[in-house]
């Protein structure tokens, strides 16, 4: 299974922040279908949720996420990996 990783952000009115319990940054994975592209992203295992994106803590999850970088996570964020 081939997946991409990015770290995201929920704003305290998505479904996202519903399902976390609070908004704030976390660990997202897509994953790629028979067709050739990429899920939705879909929040990673374990539902942490940091309030800074340069956490110590989220990055090491991040870093720890099974997953090649998303490219336009990447674009953006090149201190990663």
């Amino acid at each position: 299974m081939k997946l991409r990783k990015a770290i995201a952000y929920c704003y305290p009115t998505s479904q996202h922040a519903e399902d976390l319990g609070q908004a704030g940054y976390y660990v997202t994975q897509s994953v790629l279908r028979e067709d050739g592209t990429y899920s939705p992203p879909y929040i990673h295992q374990g539902h942490d949720v940091f309030d800074d994106k340069d956490d110590s803590d989220l990055l090491a999850l991040f870093n720890e996420v099974e997953g090649d970088i998303c490219p336009f996570y990447a674009q953006y964020n090149t201190e990663q990996e």
